[in-house]
């Protein structure tokens, strides 16, 4: 079975989880703690991530960092994660349960490309823009890459609008290549 579907499956098992017992909002505060963890501190995902290390270890790892600082559910999560093996996938897991509790809470991803690095006004702007046309609360990321020149170009889960000069250019360039002089 292909990880990205085991990971899918345990995420899905912690959302069903969290909503049952109402916590939805608090496991997704721990997941992104675990997330905070997971990328400050590599030692702590090499551990999780080694085979060499039994589970007990794990576990005991587990309750040292998180028994008290995350809600009984997702701290029964951890502990069924680790018994049941699937330790290594924890990262894929939390982005998983991160994605279902996007769809559940209609938040979207959106990532604006830009020229040279986005003021906080035009950056709000946008994001108005994009929660008042998509309905949807909006997780803006932003990103500076020269190579466009101008413009932005803004990619959603799952559309691109290309309205940088360097398109521009480029469709100029192909409408200037078929035209053929006589």
């Amino acid at each position: 079975m292909a990880a990205h579907r085991v990971s899918g499956r345990y995420a899905k098992s912690l959302i069903d989880m969290a909503v049952a017992n109402k916590q939805l909002d608090a496991v997704k505060a721990d997941i992104d703690l675990i997330v905070g963890s997971l990328i400050s501190n590599h030692d702590l995902s090499n551990v999780l991530q080694s085979p060499i290390i039994n589970s007990g270890k794990k576990t005991a790892i587990i309750d040292a960092i998180y028994k008290g600082k995350v809600s009984d559910t997702t701290y029964t999560f951890l502990n069924m994660v680790i018994d049941k093996k699937r330790e290594p996938l924890l990262w894929d897991i939390c982005n998983s349960f991160t994605d279902l509790y996007n769809v559940i809470n209609g938040i979207i991803k959106v990532k604006v490309t830009t020229a040279v690095a986005l003021a906080d006004k035009p950056k709000s702007e946008i994001e108005s823009y994009l929660q008042k046309n998509t309905g949807k609360k909006i997780i803006l990321e932003t990103a500076v890459d020269s190579n466009i020149i101008g413009g932005l170009i803004i990619r959603t889960e799952d559309g691109l609008y290309d309205a940088s000069i360097s398109n521009q250019l480029n469709k100029i360039k192909q409408t200037l290549n078929k035209v053929h002089i006589s």
